[in-house]
């Protein structure tokens, strides 16, 4: 009787793992997206396009990637995890590579300091976001 409850709870408690893990990917991949419009809206307002300038945290953004690169660990598969320490790093690598050549043109949103900080995170953002897109759709559970 107890081998038919083992069988029983272990599809039950890779799904609870698995949900845990989507969880922090799904935080990791909403963070980068949310980087990447910012960058966007940043490049579209720079070249004069149109441009809504709605809904976007950088900071908060950049912060949850951060905190993710630390506490991820612990549940996330090791390339998803190595692709979001190198996206971390690439990122504050950029950001402080710029903080002080260009603190204050930040203010001005017409600044080539703010554009082209706002490409390079852009591009390091595309560069990675379907990498761990990726990694994370080859750790869903199989479909019985």
């Amino acid at each position: 009787m107890q081998y038919w409850g083992l069988i029983w709870l272990c599809p039950e408690q890779k799904r609870k793992i698995w949900d845990e893990k989507r969880e922090l990917y799904s935080k990791v991949i909403v963070a980068l997206e949310d980087i990447s419009y910012w960058a966007e809206q940043v490049r579209s307002e720079h070249c004069g396009e149109y441009t809504s300038r709605s809904g976007s945290n950088i900071e908060q953004s950049m912060r949850e990637v951060q905190k993710l690169a630390v506490t991820g660990r612990l549940v996330m598969n090791d390339e998803f995890y190595g692709l979001l320490v190198a996206v971390n790093s690439a990122l504050q690598k950029e950001n402080f590579s710029v903080h002080e050549a260009a603190q204050e043109a930040f203010d001005n949103p017409q600044s080539v300091h703010l554009f082209r900080h706002a490409l390079a995170v852009r591009d390091t953002v595309q560069e990675y976001l379907p990498k761990l897109i990726k990694s994370a759709k080859r750790e869903l559970p199989k479909q019985t």
